[in-house]
């Protein structure tokens, strides 16, 4: 396949669409697709469950939804905790940091991707939308935004990703 001259002739309507052409065909690779997230990692599939780990060392994790999901499920078992110092403070729920953590980490809240909201809260968003709190009871339009995405991206309530440990699983059902 040849690829197509910038030099070569084209009708007035179309210099646009060539120029585009152009410019997609010599972009770096990834350059137009630029995105925050990466894939879940899926942990259990089956016709009317699925379930994915949440990596506190990672940002947004996205879900693709199968089908409208009537329920979600935070495990609270020993395994699914996270900690966004994994130095100085214990593992948590889903739920986040209690408030002597919260008071300890006061000096570090620019690293909060939600400021009203504890380190270590599990935040959610509807295909790419604003940051939900999973831990409270939705508004009727968050309900909505989430009963109609076809994509749910997950993240620990923290940009400091590096010291960071644990997961925690996201059991959606159908």
């Amino acid at each position: 396949m040849t690829r197509p001259s910038l030099h070569s002739p084209a009708p007035r309507a179309g210099a646009f669409r060539c120029l585009m052409l152009a410019a997609l065909l010599l972009a770096p690779a990834g350059a137009a697709l630029a995105r925050d997230w990466t894939m879940a990692e899926a942990t259990l599939q089956e016709y009317d469950e699925e379930c994915f780990l949440i990596s506190s060392r990672k940002g947004w994790q996205r879900v693709e939804l199968l089908d409208e999901p009537i329920a979600f499920d935070f495990r609270t078992g020993s395994r699914d905790r996270w900690t966004v110092d994994a130095a100085r403070y214990d593992p948590v729920t889903y739920m986040g940091h209690g408030a002597a953590d919260e008071a300890a980490l006061a000096p570090y809240a620019q690293y909060k991707y939600r400021r009203d909201l504890p380190f270590g809260r599990m935040l959610a968003r509807a295909d790419g939308g604003p940051a939900l709190d999973v831990g409270s009871d939705p508004s009727y339009d968050e309900a909505q935004r989430v009963l109609s995405a076809l994509n749910l991206d997950f993240r620990i309530n923290d940009t400091g990703l590096g010291d960071n440990q644990g997961s925690v699983e996201v059991c959606i059902l159908y």
